[in-house]
C-alpha cells in the first residue's frame, strides 16, 4: 500500500495513522485462522481454541486498561487442560494403529500417576498456536502485543468461556498504536537463536 508524498511520488505506507477496514479485517482472520489451525491437537482431541474479537465495545473493555491501544481485533487463546477425560466418540475407531498405540502410551502415564502430562501436552500445543498467530500477523503487517496483565475473568465473560477452559493468552492486532510494545522493547538485544550448543548469553 502507497501514499502520496506531495512530490508526485509514491512512498511506502509505514502504516501509521492507518486503519484496515473491516472488509480487509475479516479476510486478514481468515488467513489467521488457516495458519493457526494448522497447528494440530494431540490424538485429535480440541484442547485449545482461538477466539477472534472484532465488536467495538467488547474490544473496549477487554483492553480498558490500555486506551492507548487501537486494536483491529483481539484474539485469545483458550486452553482445556483436561481434554483427555471427557469421551470422545470414535476417537478410536477413526484412528490409525501407531495413533492408538500413542494414546495408550499416555493414558498408562496418567494412571500410573503423571498428572501434568495432558496439562503439558496441552500448553505446548496453544503456545504453538501462539506462535503461529504471531508470525501469521506480522506477515500481515499487524502490530501484535501479547497482553498478559490484562483482566482475564473479564475476557472470559466477553467471549462466553466454559468452566472447562482457562484464558491462555490475550493479543491485541492493529496498525496504530501511540506506545511502543513492552514485548518487543524487552527482546531488543536479546539472543533467542543459537548454533550447534545452547548459549548462556542472552544479551548483546
Amino acid at each position: 500500500m502507497t501514499a502520496n508524498a506531495g512530490q508526485g511520488q509514491d512512498v511506502p505506507n509505514t502504516h501509521q495513522n492507518w486503519f484496515h477496514p473491516p472488509s480487509a479485517v475479516l479476510e486478514d482472520m481468515h488467513a489467521l485462522e488457516e495458519a493457526v489451525s494448522l497447528v494440530g491437537y494431540d490424538h485429535g482431541i480440541a484442547n485449545w481454541q482461538l477466539v477472534f474479537v472484532t465488536d467495538p465495545e467488547r474490544k473496549k473493555r477487554m483492553l480498558s486498561s490500555y486506551p492507548d491501544i487501537h486494536a483491529d481485533m483481539v484474539a485469545v487463546l483458550c486452553v482445556d487442560p483436561e481434554a483427555w477425560f471427557i469421551s470422545r466418540p470414535g476417537l478410536w475407531e477413526n484412528a490409525e494403529f501407531e495413533a492408538r498405540s500413542r494414546f495408550i502410551d499416555d493414558m498408562l502415564a496418567i494412571g500410573r500417576g503423571d498428572n501434568r502430562l495432558q496439562r503439558d501436552r496441552a500448553m505446548r500445543s496453544v503456545g504453538m498456536a501462539a506462535g503461529a498467530l504471531v508470525s501469521k500477523a506480522k506477515s500481515l503487517g499487524y502490530m501484535i502485543e501479547n497482553i498478559p496483565d490484562t483482566d482475564l475473568e473479564l475476557v472470559g465473560r466477553e467471549i462466553g468461556l466454559p468452566a472447562s477452559h482457562q484464558v491462555e493468552y490475550v493479543f491485541s492486532l492493529g496498525h496504530h498504536s501511540n506506545r511502543s510494545c513492552h514485548n518487543e522493547i524487552a527482546q531488543r538485544g536479546r539472543k533467542c537463536v543459537a548454533r550447534e550448543q545452547f548459549c548462556s548469553k542472552t544479551s548483546d
